[in-house]
Order: structure tokens, then C-alpha cells, then sequence
């Protein structure tokens, strides 16, 4: 593990049967080394959460509440546990608010890929942080990661144990019904005498018994409240307690004492705690234990003990078990006595009935853990009130008068919402009147329905209760494609409960103006009246929404489904129930307004609600149960027959779970099978749920929609998607994509093939997918950079389960999408096909290039192929593709052919498709030399070099030579050189002469020799050492290998690149650029190798690849004629304006700084115009020979091919190599050697040498090719021609005729 902090306590599983009885549980005791010699702070790490949690792309989380988080503090960490990364290019873990999960300033995020695990990512909590948890808790998310654990660490400060003991002292002990409400007020005053010294740090802890529902404690000055003092909100514990203020003690020792207030609890005890007297005994509960547990399943929780302390110390447990309603179920404890240092684990088990509880834990007093826990939710029983048919009478007649309302919808488009995928709009439409006889009510809400013509799935949304004060935003266009979703509000709230100033949809609806505090409980309105009430008329609104749904043409009558939580979840119960069975399928969530008679003894809302509606009215207990029945969805739930899915939270102080299965339990699960009945606990949460509901509900829908019909498996290719649609993935109005809905997969097999097919290709396409939910799909995260016609996924067991839940999302850039396809490889003809090595080719002027597929019948059956051709240009503009059908005989090979007419000397790409499966995608060249680049050079050209050769003559190259001996032979010496070279212009931060390096190879014998100049390509990857030649390798050349500045020897220890990216440095001013200087450097090298005395100024060679290649041009061209013949191979910087038109590199680039400086094409390259090759080609009279790679995507053959049409040469030679990239072929360096040969003048009286004389040790070619041996292996059989014969500390020249 990456980091550990002291006494860091592992959450340890254990099960142990036993029933719940108040006998001792089994303990286990491991004591571990002493504990070292006290200091003065001491890291405590406390659990928040463990488990197991995968993070797929953005989608999972873990959600902590703020009462979870109150006592994070600044300067404590947040320690996530990661187990494994998900992508190899970004997992990252990240620390969010609470409050809409948005970042906090700066982020907290941090990036684990490549870490070893389990790897320990720790946030340090600032002060501003801190305020933002307390307030709305904190979200712990981010990218492709699994995590197990997610602790708090705190630094407490420790003290000497023998000053500990005594940290409690009782200052009042009674039984006092605790109350604030007027006619029952009640408090207790503890005076200062009985107080005694108070300090800050010290703990005021009030216990109590008899809590009811909406249960606060507080504690004051007297009457006077405590600067900044929060009620506490009891939630079972026997405790709440504050931690004293200088301040407070102030404001306490002012008056006449402290006085315990609040409401609706029993004080019996007020201790004042020092913490700093407690024994430092740390307990943990494993929180695998806070969960619903089912039948078969033995309830239980597991602590885990620490003692911090130097000495033994005795600790208790106690584990009290409440009913959620705060009766009294259970209570467990145990004693251990904890050795120095050491640890216990306690299993402690114990026996629930269906239900709910509270679970409160205890560790020498000390709480340590007060959660809701379950156990078997669907046994729970919430049974109907008895006058279900009675309910059934009253709605159906209420159903009887919305049905003589018409609809009559009216549809405004919202124009900024909708996009290109739907169309958004405001809907108004008539509902039930508020009162019998009296007019329809106006209700609104927002619908999305799809552009394309058909029939779509629908989506109703019921929202929860309006706190009357949030920001309403419509649908997005894009929020749920392939879907017509309609947002109800509810007559009163959302759009019929805002100000047009305030929302531009909204209004006010008269009948539920709000209150002038702002707020109006919907419970209360005509509470007792069942013509009047609230939810007679908000219930039949929801029902109203169905009416809608089905009044749509593009709306599948068979597949509308709702979804809602709080509010909305009773409200889907209601469209369940009362919509005649219109709904599909339903995903009620955190459901309110279920089980009232249960609901008002574990919450106070809206119990408290119904209490003073009551006593308003003077109605009868039984009165009230009776009003309220008709709108309890428990009793609702018998009339639901779809399938339902739901989710609730075990720690829901709103809609507590033990209401939420209420209504769940109650539904009629005949003809319904278990699989269409699914529940969700979140273990932690409050009133929400979690990150992946959306998509657990979706995929639930998905697998009841009727409206697409399945696919044949046994075809070959299923056809998921069909059309023409950009793709491009920038934001704003472009930002398209395609939608797959999961449905598209249902008979989808793992082993097929997802393939995607694509046209209009742009420079620069990629391809990517990921599921509908924006989350990365298993096996499928990498971004595809595109060049043929299709991509293509196997299509894996992890994968297949996502698409089958979530969907499919299609992205990417610089494409247009026509077919997504699913291909079983199973169901295809059983035929071998590939291209044929001779379709990958340059073909000269009237010949016809022909693209040529072999194709072998492996089965015993004919077969039929289809075959297709698609070509484009190489800067990407389409061409007719050309396709045929091929019948394939059983067992025999045949060949198919397509000849491809018309073509204009250029470049092409090829994409051969066979079987519904892409063979190759390939480049091929017609005419290339027919290829017309006309040169572009501005018109001061000329002057430009010469006044560069002229700074340049001005400087003086002072070279200085450092032998290396380690690199040396007999044969030739290896020194490192550096010399000065042209200024930067300040780019680099001087204005001086630069100063270059290079290694130098020189033979060691007397005489003068052809000298070879090496210039490199780009210095891509400066971990790699510059290549330095051997002294035995060309033992009769004088070797040069330059280093340009910033790059190879100038970018290695102790030299650093001051350029940056060397092709942006300068971008934009040819006085600045790069490349003037490197240029230069080229030329340079030239001034060094001609100085040398070994030198035969008559014969210096020069060559080099990629960059290379481009400085080998630039030399020759500006070296005033001292190169005898040069060999630039798969050269960069040619015809830029066609460049930037058919490669990703540096085009990407360049036209982000051309923006950046606002250049017009026209500017920008009128500048790179002096240092386009296909100029300075312009400039060379000397022998070239040149290499080229078809298939190049770095320097495409275009660019190459650009200097070689427009060298001025009368003596040039091209090669094609037509399988390879960006590389030369392996005998490139012997053939440019032996051209060198070729073009070799010979000013040396060399000596002459006829068969037989001296023996020579060995002989080569002026190439370096070695010819001959060695005696033993006879005498030398040599052509006419200059060689280097070689022996033991001599090298000469010798001429044979």
C-alpha cells in the first residue's frame, strides 16, 4: 500500500450465529508490538464507508451526508483505498461537494493510473473545504477506478496515560420531559455553582430517553443562546453533546448557568466531559454491516478496537438495537481488557424481524456508529386499510370527471433546448378542476419529443415536492435521444408556482399562491376535505400527463414508463395505479406520502403537518386515518400491476425506507414474476439516491419496451442504426453524436463484431464509443484514430453487458456516420480474403492501377461475397466506391479485381471491405512524378538566405574537438565537436551566437577523403542517446552526424531544449523561426567538415531522414554548391499548404497557433514558404537519390514526392517502398552509399593495384561495404574501382584497373 498512517484500524468481516440475548459474544484479541514512546500528536484513521465500489468512465460514487462529515476539520485527510485502475490513460479519483457534486476550488482530483496497488489517494482538508462538507457533504467519484475504503484521518494530541481516568463528572441527574412548545414548556438550568470550572474543549453531553419524532436538543447561556450554537437533531442516540467555545464558557460564566432546551425528549443526565482524561481507545464498526440484510443472511456487527495508549486498558461495548419507531428492541455488550497497544475484533450477532432499526454502538460511552439498519424489506408488512373499495369508488370517479376534460394541450417550442436529435417545448394542458363544478386547472410542464419521423418510447417524470425557490431548467435535447419525456408540474408547483419575471415558462397558479414566508405545505391544503384536498387534484394531474403521452402521434402507446422520487414516487404509485394500465413499467424512488399511520412515528414532517390539521378541525383520530387513506399509496399499491423497480435509503429522514416498501409489498404480483419486481437499498444515503439509478431504471424499461422488434441471431449482420450523421464531438452547436438504444442488443451475442461504418473522412477523423451513458464501455475506452471506412469492436461479455443496459453511444471527430452494424462472424460465408501485395503500389502514367482480392471457399458450399472499394484522395475527398458481388466455389481460390480508371496523378487511399469485414486500408500512387507542386517562394526569398549565410559568415565557428577514446579505433578517432552557429534572435533568451555539437569521425591515417554529413531526424524521444558512429565503421570517410540546436546532443545532460516544441518556436516569423537557425546549423556542418585537412572538398556527401531529410535539403540548397551528391530519405517541410491538408502532424498544431495569432492562410504561408522543400529543391543541381514510404502518415508521400518533381538535378534516383510507414527500407544505407560511389571524383593520385603484392588485412568499397577479409581467405578478386584497403594501423586508398 502507497501510504499508511499509524494505528490505521482494518474493517474486518466476520459471521457468527447465535440468537439476541444479553449473553457475552466471542472475542478475539491479537497484541501487537508495544506502542512506541508517547508523542505529542498521533494520526486516528476512522472508516467512513467500505466495500466495493467501480467508478466505470465518470458514472459511480459513494455519497456521504453532512452529518456523516461534521467532524471533518481543516488539516484532517480523506484516505480513498484504490484497488485497481480501469483505463491506461486516466483514473482519477476525485474528492466533490456534496452540493451538486461540483468541484471545489481547486479540484481535488488525483490522477492513479500507473500506481501500484492498493494505492492509498489522500486529500488534505482545507478550512474552505471543510465549511463546504459540513454543508452538504462530500461525493467521493472520478474516472475508471475501484475503491474499498474511504476513511477519515485525523491528528489528535496525546498525553501522559497515568493523567488520564475521571474524564467525566455528572452535574445534574433527573427525568425531565424536555419541550419548547408553549403551554408545556419545559427546560432544565444547571447554575454555575453545581457547573463548576468550565474550559474551553470541554463537552457538554446531555443523555436522554423518550425521543419523538422531530426530536431537537440545544443548550444555552441561561436564556441567552450560545454565539453560532446549532440545534441538535436526535436521531436515537442516548446523547448529543457540544464542544465548548472560549466564547461559550464566557457567555455561560455571564449568566446564571447553562440551560438544557429543545423538544419532544426526556433529559436524565448532563455530564461535562475533558477529553484529554479519556483513554485513547479507538473503535470502528465494519460498515459492510450498515445494510438491509435478507433471509438466510445472519445479522451482525463487527468492531474493531485499538487501544492508543501505553498502558492496558479495560473497554466496554454496547450495541443498543431501537425499533425506527424508538422503541426498545435489543441491547448487547461486551468487555475487554485491551493490552498496550493492541487490538480486538468483536463479532457481535444478533436476531431482527422484518423491519427497521436503529443501530447505536458504543465504545466506553462514546458512540461510534448510529445507523438505520434492515432486515428482509419485502417482508415488512404495511397492510391496506380496509376500505379499499371504497378508495377504488372515490378515484374512479374522479377518473369519470378528468375524462370530460378535454385535453386540449398547447405546445410552445423552447427554441435554446432543442437540438438537432428533439425538439423541446412548453406544454399547457387542462386538468380536474380544484373544486366540483368549478373550472379545469392549467397545468405545465415540459415534453421533449424526437425530430426524426416514428414512434418512440415514452418517458413521464413526476418531481418531488416544490420548495418553491429552485432555478427550473427545460429538458435537453439531447438528454434521453430515441425518447418523446414529458416533465409533469403538478397544479401549485414547479412551472405553475413561479413568477414569469422569476421563470420565463412559469405562472401562479391563485389557488396555492405561496404564503408570505415562501412556503405552503401542499399536505395542509383542504386537509379533511376530500373534494378539496391537495393531492385529490394533484394525483388526477399525473394521470392527466398519460392522457398527454397518448394524445402524441410519435409516442408508442404500449411503451410509456414513469419514473419519480419523493413526491414523484407516490405519484408514479398513482399513474400505476388509476392509469388503466397504460403504464409500461414504473421506477418509484425515496416515495413520500405511504403508510401515514407509520410514517408520524418515525418522522415528524408530515406528521406535524396532520397534527395541527387536526386540532384545527377538532377531527377524531379516526377521522383523520379515514381522510388520509384515500391518498395513501400503501393503499393505492393493490390496483399497481406493471413491472416496478424502486430505490430507497436506510438513512432517509424524509421518506424513511420502512414507508418506502410500504406501497412496494402492497403491489398485486399477479402475472408479475420476481424479476419484475427489483429493489435498490443505498446503505448510506439520506433522501436521494444513487449516481447509477438512472441507469439501473433505464436499463429496467429497456427490458419491457415493445416497440422494436428483436433480431434475428442467426443473420449474419443486424443493422443497429442507419443514416447520415456528422459526427463531431466539439461543444456548441456541432457537438453530434449517435444513440443506440440497449433494446439494439438484446440478442446480441458475445463474439460478434460492433462495427462501425463511415464516410467523409476529415484530417485528423478519430472514432470513439462508449456507453449511453457517457461511460467509458469495457474493452472499448481507446480513442481510434481513422483512416479506412469502418472501426470495430469484438464485442466481449463485459462489454455486451453494458450495451444491454445502457446503450450505445457513438462519438468522436471529423466523420460522417452512416451504419452501425453487429456482425456474427458465425453466420458469414466461410470464406478467406485478403488483398493481394501487388494492389499496394505506384503506377506509372498509363498504366491502370488494379486493387485485387484473393478469396478462398472453406466450406463445402459455394459462397457469395460482397465486396466493396472505397477510395479518396489523399487530402481526404471522396471518390465513387465500386462494389461486386463474387461467387466463391467450394474449396477453390478465386481472384477479384478492380480496376481503378480516370485517375489524376496523385495520391490515393483504398479501403477494401469483404464479408462485412474491413481487409485493408492502404495507399497507392499514380503518376507521382506527373505530381505538379509549384514552387511558392515569397518574393524576398533569395534575400532572406543571403543576408542569413551572410550573419552566418560573420561568425566565427570556433570548433572545438574532445577526443573520445572509448569511441575510437586504429582505424578513425571519435571526437565530440561544438562550434557556434547563427543567433536566435532572442527566441531561445540570447542574441548571441548559438552554440551546436556534433560527433566527428576521422581516419587516423594521412590523406584526404570523401566526407559524409548525417543530419537527424526529430528529436522525439530524448531518452534515447544520439547516435555517435564507430571508428571501424566507414574506415575511408570523414563522418559528420550534427546535432541541430535544442535537439540530440544539445538536448541530452547537461544541455537542456530552451525551444520547446522546436516546429512551434517562432511559428509565424521567418526572422524567428526554428528552422532559420537549423538551417543554418545544416549549413554549418558543411563550414565544419570542409575546415578539416582530411577533407576532399570535391567529394561531401550529406543525408538524413524525416527532419534530416528536410536539413540535407536545406544544405544543399544553401551550401553554395559544396555538396557532391545528397540522399534525403522520407524528408519533412514539403509543400506545406498541401501538408497541412493530408497529415495530422504538425498540421494540428500550426493552425491552433494560426488562429491563436490571427494569420490569414495567406500569411502563414507566405512564411513557411522559406523553408518549404519543394523551394529550396529549387536551388540543387546535384545528384539526389531519395526514399519514400507509401503507407507514411508523419511525411505522406505527397510531401516527399513535392522536392524530388522540383529538384533542378539531372541526375536523380526515387525509391518506393510500398508497405512501409515512416521508415526507409533495410538496404537504403548501402544503396545511397553506393550512389555516393557512383558520383565520387577522385582528385587523389591514388596508388595503383594489380593482382597479387602485399596482403592486406581488409578491403572495402568506398560505400564501407567490406569486400574482402583476409588472406586466409585467398587473394582479393576485385572490379575495376577505388577502395580502402586496411590493414594493422594503415588505411589508404588504392585505385584498381
Amino acid at each position: 500500500m502507497r501510504k499508511q498512517y499509524l494505528f490505521l484500524i482494518p474493517a474486518i468481516v466476520a459471521t457468527m450465529t447465535a440468537t439476541t440475548v444479553t449473553k457475552a459474544g466471542a472475542v478475539s484479541e491479537e497484541v501487537t508490538a508495544a506502542v512506541p514512546a508517547v508523542t505529542s500528536t498521533i494520526d486516528v484513521s476512522r472508516t467512513m464507508w467500505n466495500g466495493v465500489q467501480t467508478v466505470e468512465g465518470w458514472s459511480g460514487a459513494q455519497q456521504f451526508t453532512a452529518s456523516a462529515c461534521a467532524d471533518i476539520k481543516a488539516g484532517d485527510r480523506i484516505v480513498v483505498t484504490c484497488t485497481e485502475a480501469l483505463s491506461t490513460t486516466q483514473s482519477q479519483v476525485d474528492l466533490r461537494n456534496g452540493a451538486g457534486w461540483a468541484n471545489f476550488t481547486p479540484p481535488l482530483n488525483i490522477n492513479i493510473t500507473g500506481e501500484t496497488f492498493p494505492y492509498d489517494a489522500v486529500f488534505t482538508i482545507t478550512e474552505e473545504v471543510a465549511g463546504l462538507i459540513h454543508a452538504n457533504g462530500m461525493v467521493v467519484t472520478g474516472k475508471d477506478f475501484t475503491f474499498t475504503r474511504v476513511a477519515h484521518v485525523t491528528t489528535i494530541e496525546t498525553s501522559d496515560p497515568s493523567e488520564k481516568g475521571d474524564w467525566a463528572r455528572t452535574v445534574w441527574e433527573g427525568e425531565e420531559a424536555i419541550s419548547w412548545v408553549s403551554g408545556s414548556n419545559n427546560s432544565v438550568l444547571i447554575t454555575n455553582a453545581t457547573l463548576g470550572s468550565l474550559k474551553s474543549g470541554d463537552v457538554v453531553r446531555v443523555y436522554y430517553t423518550g425521543m419523538k419524532p422531530g426530536a431537537v436538543g440545544r443548550i444555552l447561556a441561561n436564556w441567552t443562546a450560545l454565539t453560532s450554537l446549532t440545534n441538535s437533531t436526535l436521531t436515537g442516540s442516548r446523547y448529543y453533546e457540544y464542544t465548548l467555545t472560549d466564547e461559550w464558557v464566557e457567555q455561560i460564566a455571564a449568566s446564571t448557568g447553562l440551560r438544557v432546551s429543545g423538544n419532544n425528549y426526556t433529559a436524565t443526565k448532563v455530564e461535562i466531559i475533558d477529553p484529554a482524561r479519556k483513554y485513547l481507545v479507538q473503535g470502528e464498526i465494519d460498515m459492510q454491516d450498515i445494510r438491509a440484510w435478507e433471509s438466510g443472511e445472519q445479522s451482525k456487527v463487527t468492531v474493531s478496537l485499538a487501544n492508543l495508549e501505553s498502558v492496558d486498558v479495560e473497554t466496554v461495548v454496547e450495541v443498543d438495537i431501537d425499533h425506527d419507531s424508538y422503541g426498545d428492541y435489543a441491547t448487547e455488550n461486551r468487555t475487554v481488557t485491551l493490552a498496550a497497544g493492541g487490538t480486538a475484533t468483536l463479532d457481535v450477532p444478533f436476531s431482527l424481524e422484518p423491519g427497521f432499526y436503529n443501530l447505536n454502538v458504543y465504545v466506553n460511552g462514546d458512540n461510534i456508529c448510529s445507523k438505520v439498519i434492515g432486515c428482509r424489506p419485502t417482508e415488512v408488512v404495511s397492510a391496506p386499510d380496509d376500505n379499499l373499495e371504497e378508495i377504488k369508488a372515490y378515484w374512479d370517479n374522479e377518473l369519470d370527471i378528468l375524462a370530460g376534460i378535454p385535453v386540449d394541450a398547447e405546445l410552445t417550442l423552447i427554441e435554446s433546448a432543442s437540438t438537432a436529435n428533439r425538439n423541446v417545448y412548453l406544454v399547457r394542458m387542462k386538468s380536474t378542476p380544484d373544486t366540483y363544478g368549478g373550472e379545469p386547472v392549467e397545468i405545465r410542464g415540459f415534453y421533449a419529443e424526437p425530430v426524426a419521423e416514428g414512434k418512440y418510447p415514452a418517458l413521464i417524470q413526476y418531481q418531488g415536492t416544490d420548495g418553491g425557490a429552485s432555478e427550473i431548467k427545460p429538458i435537453g435535447g439531447d438528454d434521453n435521444i430515441g425518447w418523446c419525456e414529458l416533465v409533469l408540474s403538478t397544479r401549485g408547483q414547479m412551472l405553475n408556482n413561479r413568477a414569469p419575471e422569476n421563470c420565463e415558462w412559469g405562472w401562479l397558479d391563485p389557488a396555492y399562491t405561496r404564503k408570505s414566508n415562501g412556503s405552503i405545505d401542499y399536505y395542509a391544503h383542504g386537509f379533511g376535505d376530500t373534494e378539496r384536498h391537495y393531492y385529490r387534484g394533484g394525483n388526477v394531474d399525473c394521470i392527466r400527463a398519460i392522457d398527454f403521452m397518448e394524445s402524441r402521434d410519435k409516442v408508442h402507446k404500449d411503451n410509456i414508463f414513469a419514473v419519480g422520487g419523493s413526491q414523484g414516487g407516490s405519484f408514479v404509485y398513482v399513474a400505476a395505479a388509476l392509469g388503466s394500465g397504460r403504464i409500461r413499467a414504473a421506477a418509484p424512488s425515496i416515495t413520500g406520502h405511504s403508510d401515514f399511520r407509520d410514517c408520524v412515528r418515525i418522522v415528524s414532517w408530515p406528521g406535524n403537518v396532520f397534527a395541527s390539521c387536526q386540532a384545527e378541525l377538532g377531527m377524531t383520530d379516526d377521522d383523520m386515518w379515514h381522510f388520509l387513506s384515500f391518498y395513501d399509496v400503501r393503499n393505492l399499491a393493490p390496483m399497481v400491476n406493471c413491472p416496478v423497480i424502486t430505490s430507497f435509503s436506510l438513512q432517509d429522514r424524509t421518506d424513511p425506507p420502512h414507508i418506502n416498501v410500504a406501497p412496494f409489498n402492497n403491489i398485486d404480483r399477479s402475472g408479475l414474476t420476481e424479476d419484475d419486481l427489483q429493489y435498490v437499498v443505498n446503505p448510506f444515503l439520506g433522501h436521494g439516491t444513487a449516481s447509477d439509478w438512472k441507469s439501473r431504471y433505464m436499463a429496467f424499461f429497456e427490458k419491457y419496451r415493445t416497440d422494436i422488434e428483436p433480431f434475428d441471431p442467426t443473420t449474419p449482420v443486424i443493422v443497429a442504426w442507419e443514416g447520415s450523421e456528422p459526427i463531431c464531438w466539439n461543444q456548441g452547436p456541432e457537438n453530434n453524436y449517435v444513440s443506440v438504444p440497449a433494446t439494439r442488443f438484446r440478442n446480441v451475442t458475445a463474439g460478434s463484431r460492433l462495427r462501425i461504418c463511415l464516410t467523409d473522412l476529415a484530417l485528423g477523423a478519430q472514432g470513439h464509443v462508449c456507453q449511453g451513458n457517457w461511460s467509458d464501455l469495457p474493452d472499448a475506452a481507446e480513442y481510434i484514430p481513422l483512416t479506412g471506412g469502418s472501426y470495430e469492436y469484438e464485442i466481449t461479455e463485459a462489454m455486451l453487458g453494458r450495451l444491454q443496459a445502457n446503450g450505445l453511444v457513438v462519438t468522436g471527430i471529423g466523420y460522417t456516420l452512416t451504419r452501425v452494424e453487429i456482425v456474427n462472424p458465425a453466420n458469414l460465408p466461410d470464406v478467406t480474403a485478403s488483398v493481394m501485395e501487388s494492389s499496394v503500389d505506384v503506377w506509372d502514367n498509363g498504366k491502370t492501377p488494379a486493387v485485387c482480392i484473393s478469396l478462398t471457399g472453406n466450406g463445402d458450399r459455394d459462397s457469395e461475397v460482397d465486396l466493396s472499394l472505397g477510395l479518396r484522395t489523399d487530402d481526404y475527398r471522396a471518390l465513387p466506391s465500386m462494389t461486386r458481388t463474387v461467387t466463391v466455389p467450394a474449396g477453390t481460390t478465386v481472384e477479384a479485381r478492380f480496376d481503378v480508371e480516370g485517375l489524376d496523378p496523385g495520391f490515393y487511399h483504398a479501403v477494401v471491405t469483404a464479408n462485412h469485414s474491413e481487409l485493408s486500408d492502404f495507399n497507392f500512387g499514380y503518376d507521382p512524378e506527373g505530381i505538379v507542386s509549384a514552387p511558392d517562394m515569397a518574393d524576398d526569398f533569395d534575400r532572406f538566405w543571403e543576408n542569413a549565410l551572410a550573419e552566418l559568415a560573420e561568425i566565427p565557428m570556433d570548433a572545438e574537438l574532445t577526443l573520445i577514446p572509448e569511441k575510437s579505433t586504429k582505424a578513425r578517432n571519435i571526437y565530440l565537436v561544438e562550434m557556434k552557429s547563427i543567433s536566435d534572435n532572442g527566441v531561445a533568451g540570447s542574441d548571441g551566437p548559438v552554440v551546436i555539437r556534433g560527433y566527428y569521425a576521422e581516419p587516423v591515417s594521412d590523406g584526404k577523403y570523401p566526407a559524409l554529413i548525417t543530419y537527424q531526424g526529430y528529436d522525439s524521444d530524448s531518452s534515447v542517446a544520439p547516435w555517435c558512429p564507430g571508428g571501424d565503421d566507414r574506415p575511408g570517410y570523414v563522418e559528420f552526424i550534427l546535432s541541430t540546436r535544442g535537439q540530440m546532443l544539445n538536448n541530452r545532460a547537461p544541455y537542456e531544449n530552451p525551444y520547446g516544441d522546436w516546429f512551434m518556436s517562432g511559428f509565424g516569423s521567418e526572422q524567428s523561426f526554428y528552422y532559420r537557425g537549423a538551417y543554418m546549423d545544416a549549413v554549418r556542418a558543411i563550414d565544419f567538415v570542409a575546415s578539416r585537412d582530411k577533407t576532399d572538398g570535391d567529394n561531401i556527401f550529406a543525408q538524413g531522414q524525416s527532419q534530416g531529410g528536410a536539413l540535407t535539403i536545406a544544405a544543399a540548397a544553401l551550401g553554395d554548391g559544396r555538396l557532391k551528391a545528397i540522399a534525403p530519405s522520407i524528408p519533412f517541410m514539403g509543400d506545406f499548404p498541401d501538408y497541412f491538408r493530408v497529415g495530422n502532424w504538425p498540421s494540428y498544431n500550426a493552425l491552433a497557433r494560426q488562429e491563436e495569432l490571427g494569420l490569414t492562410d495567406g500569411e502563414m504561408y507566405r512564411f513557411l514558404s522559406y523553408f518549404d522543400t519543394k523551394n529550396l529543391a529549387t536551388l540543387i543541381s546535384c545528384p539526389v537519390k531519395t526514399a519514400i514510404g507509401l503507407q507514411d502518415d508523419v511525411c505522406p508521400p505527397h510531401t516527399n514526392i513535392a522536392p524530388y518533381n522540383n529538384f533542378g538535378s539531372s541526375v536523380k534516383e526515387l525509391t518506393f517502398n510500398p508497405m512501409l510507414k515512416h521508415q526507409t527500407h533495410a538496404a537504403w544505407d548501402r544503396e545511397f552509399m553506393e550512389f555516393f560511389g557512383r558520383n565520387y571524383t577522385s582528385t587523389l593520385n591514388e596508388e595503383v593495384f594489380v593482382s597479387g603484392g602485399e596482403a592486406f588485412t581488409e578491403i572495402y568499397t568506398l560505400s564501407g561495404t567490406r569486400v574482402y577479409a583476409g588472406p586466409e581467405n585467398g587473394a582479393p578478386r576485385l572490379n575495376a574501382g577505388i577502395y580502402v584497403f586496411k590493414t594493422e594501423g594503415t588505411a589508404r586508398k588504392v585505385c584498381v584497373r
